[in-house]
């Protein structure tokens, strides 16, 4: 590839603003990207060639795993959306619009609904599972705030998988297999699971489904809190991440626990379970672990979706709270509208007395009990007042029924807590960056848009009755990958370029990529390529770099080659413009990061002598 005829608008450092993330301004700098408005940026040639790359890569691990690709619109009609739900429960992040009919569409942030339409209304006998089809297309969230270049934007380049199955074993199966796909896409981009790039154990969020995996490499930048064990591989986001309750200073009294009531949020409902959520002061519970111990719990409420509970209000005395109970207009208190409780311990209040528990939890309960919210906490062996079976008289048949309470894992896990994987290590946290995820979703959107088909009858014990397909969807986010890349590149530059004296004034800026995903392997860069021995010599070189040359011929360039790999002829750059010094010529080599460059100036014309730059 001849740079005088491409198009390669690099820029001076002086032309870019004050932008904050180094990263992104060496982009610009580097002729990859341009910003087109808020979250929203135009690949430049530079940079389209890199996320070509990395998808000739996804392609190549995808086919081995037996995937099809395939391309969806991206403006998809709201119909599917509405039935499963997520029209709603997405807000304001999904961009709405409506034609000239005014037909409501999306522009799609995820392609579920899609895909399960178009294998439920293709596939009707398992015979034609397993079914696993992907594509690598744009895609369009409105983020409420773009920021970090490449890193949080509102128009992105993601590859989609998805996986149809017909049994549970058969889904997991798939999942497994995508996964190591996974693993070795991040290996081949990163470098070796552990140093480079996480798997990350991970809450299924809004997506739904059994189980689900981030892929994360750390980084100042990552907006995710990563958890891992400085003994063991667990590693997990912070909405996951467990932790052993700690030995020391464990609560033994109810004064050395926090109480959160909750139950049904609208005022209108009676004859519900009241919650009560203990853990010990000073530890955070984690709203998404909460939310799924009181969903899933032994007693948990079935009159009321666990969508309508919330917090009980704060009474007259929490200042600041605006969510307060109107004591004017409903002066019996919120409490007389639930007949039954259930209590959710956290671990670490495992040495908590059921005595003390009750004390703490009486205590919360007494804060509604009048409008002042001044009720004296009393302490243990307190008599006369009423007991929680006196509140909930409906749960018990005497005085001496137990109270149901749960031990469950709310707590955040924090830093230096003990590891819940290996009992040995101990936690650590950094900031990481998603570029990947995978979710085991079973049923979640073929139930809800009822797609089936027929199973095999020698293996279900349903006779002629149709299944729901087992699903599974796996994302990998290109253009975030070019960030974190750039970001990595640019680090590695700078350590090796790191000044070696102070006499070394000169600061040099670029990138460092890896060889597998730059956007030329090699640079031959000329003084004078109207100099018939300087393009002999670009000639032969280019030869070598794409191996159009006998073995033997080959042997004094063996380090050099070694450093390259087989080239394509599309992977090597010449710089024959003859408008820029080779000083400039140089200075834009480590803009666009080249890992070999190859000098032919004075040297080459002087002694036949070639320099050999590595930038990787």
């Amino acid at each position: 590839i001849r740079l005088s005829k491409q198009f390669t608008p690099t820029l001076k450092a002086e032309q870019i603003g004050n932008e904050q993330v180094e990263s992104v301004g060496l982009l610009m700098r580097g002729g990859y990207i341009r910003q087109s408005s808020s979250g929203f940026f135009t690949l430049l040639p530079n940079g389209y060639r890199m996320v070509k790359k990395i998808e000739r890569l996804i392609d190549e691990e995808m086919e081995a795993i037996g995937a099809s690709r395939l391309e969806m619109p991206t403006m998809l009609s709201s119909n599917l959306w509405h039935k499963s739900g997520r029209f709603e429960t997405m807000g304001s992040e999904l961009y709405k619009l409506k034609d000239r009919k005014q037909t409501e569409f999306i522009l799609a942030p995820t392609f579920e609904e899609e895909v399960t339409k178009l294998i439920g209304e293709e596939v009707q006998s398992y015979k034609q599972l397993p079914i696993k089809v992907y594509q690598i297309t744009s895609k369009h969230r409105d983020e409420p705030r773009p920021r970090s270049g490449l890193l949080r934007t509102r128009g992105f380049i993601m590859k989609d998988l998805y996986t149809f199955d017909a049994t549970v074993s058969d889904a997991e199966r798939s999942y497994e297999e995508v996964r190591a796909a996974y693993d070795r896409i991040m290996t081949r981009l990163f470098g070796p699971k552990g140093s480079g790039w996480q798997v990350a154990e991970a809450d299924t969020g809004a997506m739904g489904g059994l189980r689900s995996h981030e892929y994360q490499v750390q980084d100042p930048l990552g907006e995710d809190a990563l958890i891992s064990c400085n003994h063991c591989d667990y590693s997990a986001n912070i909405e996951k991440a467990a932790s052993f309750p700690r030995r020391d200073n464990l609560p033994i009294e109810a004064s050395e626990v926090d109480v959160s009531l909750h139950g049904a949020s609208d005022p209108s409902f009676h004859g519900c379970t009241l919650t009560a959520v203990v853990a010990p002061k000073g530890r955070t519970i984690h709203p998404i672990k909460l939310k799924e111990a009181i969903e899933n719990g032994q007693y948990a409420p079935n009159t009321i979706s666990t969508d309508q509970l919330s917090p009980l209000p704060a009474t007259e005395g929490e200042n600041g709270n605006s969510n307060q109970w109107d004591w004017k207009d409903r002066p019996e208190g919120p409490i007389v509208r639930f007949d039954h409780i259930r209590i959710l311990l956290d671990h670490e209040c495992a040495a908590l007395e059921p005595e003390e528990v009750q004390l703490a939890v009486l205590n919360a309960a007494e804060q509604f009990g009048s409008p002042s919210g001044t009720s004296s906490k009393r302490s243990s062996g307190s008599e006369g007042a009423p007991t929680l079976h006196d509140y909930f008289g409906a749960q018990f048949a005497s005085a001496h029924d137990a109270i149901p309470q749960e031990y469950v894992d709310i707590r955040q896990a924090e830093v230096n807590d003990t590891c819940a994987s290996c009992g040995k290590g101990q936690l650590q946290e950094a900031k990481a960056v998603e570029v990947g995820h995978t979710f085991l979703l079973g049923t979640r959107y073929s139930k809800a848009l009822n797609y089936q088909f027929m199973p095999d009858t020698k293996t279900t014990s349903s006779k002629n009755e149709p299944a729901l397909f087992q699903m599974g969807c796996y994302g990998i986010g290109l253009t975030r990958i070019l960030g974190v890349l750039a970001q990595n590149a640019q680090r590695t530059f700078d350590k090796l370029n790191t000044p070696m004296s102070q006499k070394q004034t000169k600061v040099r800026k670029g990138f460092a990529w890896n060889p597998e995903i730059a956007p030329f392997k090699a640079l031959v860069l000329t003084s004078d390529l109207h100099n018939e021995k300087q393009a002999a010599a670009v000639e032969s070189l280019c030869n070598l770099l794409t191996r159009r040359v006998s073995k033997e011929d080959e042997s004094p360039w063996d380090t050099v080659l070694s450093r390259s790999g087989l080239c394509l002829e599309s992977d090597i750059a010449i710089d024959d413009r003859s408008t820029m010094s080779i000083g400039a010529k140089l200075n834009e080599a480590d803009l666009i990061g080249y890992p070999l460059v190859f000098i032919l100036g004075k040297h080459f014309d002087k002694n036949g002598e070639v320099e050999v730059r590595y930038l990787s």
